[in-house]
């Protein structure tokens, strides 16, 4: 077995993350008010400080309330409102700001009705690691002041005063607290009623999860259905079966995404020759390594590093 004392299977897979977080903006809205954005190409995340708000995503039939202490997190690329109400037609949030007669980030608008402070901010993941989350987490994940651990109700307070004060640093202050936050709204999807099959139930159940962590720290490893068996303490059949269950594929199928997407962040962040990349997840020649990786990404490595934003940036 792979030693035991290794992070679990969260940790592993978050680690190899890249995260970037916008420094996030606060608001005081008075009631009338509403914001609206056709789709950012990043994760838009919520808080509500003070007061309540509704918001509606398109494609969704139901708004959701966002209560005092309340965190929401809206998918890439999605349609939504945040609003007062759900009567209260909504504006473009840049022609919001654009009246806004405050130069910093800390704004106010609105009406003279209820006063709500928003908080909001983006965070922007790689192509792949998009796909990982869109995959696992629902569009739209709601959370009350009362579904959040304590360590989570302190980060949403720390980001507050952040956001408002804005004292020297707080710019990468609340990039830090940001990414962060996103970790503790992961953690907390766990804990929820997530029907559809992913990595994010598998990482929930209490043997795949030692599957999973062994995957995820050595995609390389010559695993066999018996070794994953014996990491998650269970029969070789009943492993398979429960996997499948739970994760939506079967354990190979896993693996080998795995291992793709461990070639793809070399690809794209090294110059390693497609034979070490092949050896390094797992395959004994680049020809075999090509094969799957353009059955995967449905390019061959060549182009997919060649396209690669990070080596651009380079």
């Amino acid at each position: 077995m792979v030693d035991g004392t290794s992070d679990d299977a969260l940790t592993s897979l978050l680690s190899t993350v890249r995260l970037r977080a916008s420094v996030f903006g606060a608001s005081e809205l008075a009631a009338p008010w509403g914001v609206s954005t056709e789709g950012l190409g990043a994760y838009v995340c919520y808080v509500i400080p003070e007061g309540s708000a509704v918001l509606s995503v398109r494609g969704n039939r139901r708004a959701l309330p966002l209560l005092a202490g309340g965190v929401a997190l809206v998918r890439a690329g999605m349609a939504h409102e945040l609003k007062d109400s759900h009567k209260t037609r909504s504006e473009p949030f840049e022609r919001l700001r654009a009246r806004s007669k405050s130069a910093t980030s800390f704004f106010r608008g609105g009406g003279t009705g209820a006063r709500t402070q928003v908080i909001c901010g983006t965070l922007e993941v790689d192509e792949i690691d998009r796909a990982l989350f869109d995959t696992a987490l629902p569009p739209v994940v709601s959370l009350k002041h009362e579904e959040l651990s304590g360590a989570t109700r302190h980060l949403v307070a720390a980001l507050t005063s952040e956001a408002i004060d804005r004292k020297p640093g707080a710019s990468l202050v609340l990039t830090r607290l940001a990414e962060l936050l996103f970790v503790q709204v992961v953690r907390a999807c766990i804990g929820l009623d997530v029907r559809t099959a992913s990595w994010l139930r598998g990482v929930g159940h209490p043997a795949i999860t030692k599957a999973l962590a062994a995957i995820h720290r050595a995609p390389g490893e010559a695993w066999t259905l018996e070794r994953l068996a014996e990491e998650a303490m269970m029969s070789r059949s009943t492993f398979a079966a429960t996997f499948h269950d739970t994760v939506g594929e079967t354990p190979f199928a896993y693996l080998t995404s795995w291992r793709m997407r461990a070639a793809a962040q070399l690809l794209a962040s090294s110059d390693q020759s497609l034979k070490v990349i092949a050896s390094t997840v797992g395959y004994a020649s680049d020809e075999a390594f090509s094969r799957a990786f353009r059955a995967w990404a449905g390019m061959p490595p060549g182009a997919y590093r060649g396209r690669s934003p990070r080596r651009a940036d380079t």
